[in-house]
């Protein structure tokens, strides 16, 4: 019985892979980001806000804390019944899609089905005509370092080239920090995968400009790395029984 509910569970996981995956492409320019913001409440229509910085219309306005609104809000009240909907939009259905390949990427059994999806994430990387494009990449890279780690280098390595253009397009990406960071550990966890002279003979290969990018990331990520110090206070600090000894961040390994 155990068996049979995995087996029907994994149909499900696969089927809405399959028909969502590269829903993206259907996408308009103009989309939306989280689910349940847009629709009929029980107190009137609820209009889609971006809660973009430089969206005027949504700039010095009232501002209400969930609280304010709970006696308006169905039986449960404030944050935890607030009844918006709104179907999802194509964007998000390839978000998560990769989550889910993500996810049974941890499964030996399915290590054969992604693979089969890996040149559909690296398609996912060339999107950029809508808004939010660069959230779902973002997701994207960073689901791909754990499906390289989860399916092993052997799996992944003929499809390494197919990932190399949209990565470091993506990685050199200044507008969008958080993507451009996913891209470029992306990029350093394949060099770490397969090693330093391989991932250089790769790129070669492929298109050795890349090697100059890959050598700026790697001094960035090591830069990173370093363990961070609090500066000297002036002569006898540390030795002042007195004074706060230096230490490490809290963020620092």
């Amino acid at each position: 019985m155990k068996c049979a509910y995995k087996e029907e569970l994994k149909a499900v996981v696969v089927k809405f892979i399959d028909e969502n995956l590269m829903k993206a492409k259907e996408q308009s320019s103009s989309s939306s980001k989280f689910s349940n913001l847009q629709n009929e409440t029980q107190f009137g229509v609820a209009k889609a806000h971006e809660h973009f910085a430089g969206d005027a219309e949504h700039l010095n306005g009232v501002m209400y804390s969930c609280g304010s609104l709970a006696p308006k809000l169905k039986r449960g009240g404030g944050c935890m019944d607030h009844g918006f909907t709104r179907p999802m939009e194509a964007w998000e259905l390839s978000d998560g899609g990769i989550f889910m390949i993500r996810e049974v990427s941890s499964m030996e059994d399915m290590h054969e089905y992604v693979v089969s999806k890996l040149e559909a994430l690296s398609n996912l990387g060339y999107i950029d005509h809508f808004k939010h494009s660069n959230t779902m990449k973002e997701n994207l890279f960073k689901s791909l370092i754990v499906i390289l780690k989860n399916i092993g280098k052997k799996k992944f390595r003929n499809q390494v080239e197919i990932f190399l253009d949209p990565v470091f397009r993506n990685a050199k990406n200044q507008e969008h920090q958080n993507m451009s960071y996913a891209a470029q550990d992306f990029i350093l966890a394949m060099e770490k995968t397969y090693g330093q002279g391989i991932f250089k003979a790769i790129l070669e290969g492929h298109d050795d400009r890349f090697i100059q990018d890959l050598m700026k990331y790697k001094e960035v990520g090591q830069a990173m790395s370093q363990d961070f110090e609090y500066p000297s206070m002036g002569p006898g600090f540390v030795n002042n029984p007195n004074s706060i000894a230096m230490t490490k961040a809290p963020w620092a390994k």
